[in-house]
C-alpha cells in the first residue's frame, strides 16, 4: 500500500498488509486499528511518514521489514512474532508493550516506552 496524498482511515479491527506499507506524502489514521504485517518476502518497506500506527505486529515467517522513517510511533504495542524488523535509526516510541519473539536490528536508534501505566513486557533481543 502506498499513500502519496490525502488521508486514509484504516479500519477498526485489523488491517493486514502482505507487502510494503509506504506513506510518502499523505497521512493515515487508525487509533483503533491493529496493523498486521504478514508478508513472507525479504526487503519489505514500512514508512509511517509522520503518522502513528496503533498496535503493530510483524508476523510473517521468513519475512523482513525495514522501517525507513528516522523516527516512528506506535500508540499501542509493538510485536515481532515472526520475521526480522530493522528499526528506525532515530526513536521508535511505543506506548504499550514491546515484544520481540523473533529478530530485530536496532539500526543505531532508541526505543522509548512512553506510557507509564503500561506493563511494557519485553523479550530479549536476538
Amino acid at each position: 500500500m502506498t499513500i502519496t496524498n490525502g488521508t486514509v482511515t484504516l479500519p477498526t479491527g485489523t488491517a493486514t498488509f502482505g507487502g510494503d506499507f509506504i506513506n510518502s506524502g499523505g497521512s493515515f489514521t487508525g487509533a483503533d486499528t491493529t496493523t498486521l504485517f504478514n508478508g513472507t518476502g525479504a526487503g519489505q518497506v514500512v514508512t509511517f511518514g509522520g503518522s502513528d500506527l496503533a498496535t503493530t505486529t510483524f508476523d510473517g515467517v521468513g519475512g523482513s521489514w525495514t522501517i525507513t522513517d528516522t523516527g516512528a510511533t506506535t500508540t499501542g504495542s509493538f510485536t515481532v512474532s515472526n520475521g526480522a524488523v530493522t528499526l528506525p535509526p532515530g526513536v521508535l516510541a511505543v506506548a504499550n508493550d514491546f515484544v520481540i519473539e523473533d529478530t530485530i536490528s536496532h539500526n543505531g536508534g532508541t526505543i522509548r516506552l512512553y506510557d507509564p501505566s503500561a506493563g511494557h513486557a519485553t523479550n530479549p533481543i536476538r
